[in-house]
């Protein structure tokens, strides 16, 4: 298993997510070394892949929500299974609570960094997008 923090993703990565969430300054926030204070309290585990958990990945550092990024192989999974909600990934642990599914891991940063609309109109209309970019997706996913 391989754990990235954030302050270690490749600046290239960075500009790119920048690039695509319309970040004026072409950076996204950098934690850094972190003393024991500092520490993130917050773990992203999902594989070595992007997927269904890079959406979190840039959702918490466009947020700047310091997390550790817990990347397993392919072969390391099996053995995690058993121990994951629903025997799925990705899952987001605060403060040592386990939470999981992807959709409702983004909805909740999204409702906590106030992106999630400014009424419940516009959060359904934010949730019909996600929901029919999920759809596009698992159509896709029949072809690869």
């Amino acid at each position: 298993m391989d754990v990235y923090p954030t302050s270690q993703w490749p600046d290239l990565i960075q500009v790119s997510i920048a690039n695509v969430l319309g970040v004026k300054n072409n950076s996204l926030p950098d934690s850094g070394e972190r003393s024991d204070e500092n520490k993130s309290t917050n773990k992203l585990t999902y594989f070595n892949i992007g997927c269904v958990g890079e959406p979190t990945r840039y959702l918490l550092s466009y947020c700047d929500i310091k997390f550790d990024d817990v990347r397993l192989s392919l072969e390391e999974w099996p053995k995690h299974k058993p121990n994951m909600p629903m025997g799925q990934l990705p899952i987001l642990k605060i403060d040592g609570k386990t939470y999981h599914q992807s959709r409702a891991i983004a909805r909740f940063i999204a409702k906590r960094s106030n992106l999630y609309g400014s009424d419940e109109f516009e959060a359904m209309e934010i949730d019909a997008t996600v929901d029919s970019i999920e759809d596009i997706r698992q159509a896709l996913g029949a072809y690869y």
